[in-house]
Parts: structure tokens; sequence; C-alpha cells
């Protein structure tokens, strides 16, 4: 979660038991922000893990037409969305995107991307990688931490 850095909704047990939603908003070293019905609360990170086992729904916002990984050979607005972020990571600039498929060029520059950013870098645009380019090339999007934003 921390990687990815973006809110989240967690399910969180509380003392009886229970489910528990809360919205994790921020994360700043050892210290987590919370809204729970409204109420922000702070706790510590380790207080946290001891009532969250896992179940989240992360918030992100998905490219067009994206419902699945992108693989070599795709076309559409989600290849072309994923080739205009490229582009603007690395500088570079394509003639046209509209109609393009997912080549081998564009293979090599996301594989590329998804070392740098610590992922398998398998160049297929899973959720995670997107969610990474996202990251990298947007600065108004919520996110648990402001550590990233002056790398952009």
């Amino acid at each position: 979660l921390l990687v990815l850095n973006r809110p989240a909704v967690l399910v969180l047990v509380n003392d009886r038991g229970r489910p528990l939603y809360a919205t994790l908003k921020q994360v700043e070293k050892d210290q987590a922000t919370l809204e729970i019905n409204g109420v922000y609360n702070h706790v510590s990170v380790k207080d946290l893990e001891s009532r969250w086992f896992g179940d989240l729904t992360l918030i992100w916002q998905k490219p067009p037409e994206y419902h699945n990984p992108i693989k070599p050979g795709s076309i559409g607005n989600s290849v072309e969305w994923m080739a205009e972020k490229l582009d603007t990571i690395y500088g570079t600039s394509l003639s046209s995107t509209s109609g393009m498929s997912y080549d081998r060029n564009l293979v090599n520059k996301l594989k590329d991307f998804q070392l740098q950013s610590g992922l398998i870098a398998d160049g297929i645009a899973g959720a995670q990688t997107m969610i990474h380019l996202n990251s990298a090339t947007e600065l108004n999007i919520p996110r648990l931490s402001a550590k990233d934003i002056e790398n952009i």
C-alpha cells in the first residue's frame, strides 16, 4: 500500500471482532490518518496493522477503457494513454498515438519504466504499473504521502 502511495478504504476489525471501514488518508513515518464516519483519527502504523488483515479497496482512476492488463499487440485508448504517459516520463514524442498498437518499442519503454519503479519488468501493464504511470505524471492526485511529489 505504501509503495502504491494511494488512499484506500480498509476493512479493520474492531474490539468486538466486527468489521470497521476506514479510509486511510495519509501515512507519514509511523503515523497514519484514518477517516472513520467523517472523523479523522491519528493512529500509529503498528496499531493500524494489528487491526487490518489486508482487505482493502484502493482508490485510483483507471485509464480510459482499461479493463484488463495491456499486453503486447493490444490496441485502443488505454494503449494510447500509456504511450502518452511514457512519452511524458521520458521526454519523447510520438507523431501520433491514434490507433497505435502496443509494439516492441512501447514494450521496451514500459519494461524500463517498470524496472525503474521496482516492479516486475514483464512488459504487461497491469493495475500496479498503471498506478505508477499515473503517479509519475500527475501532480493533483490523492496520495498517502507527499514524499514522491518532488520527484515529478
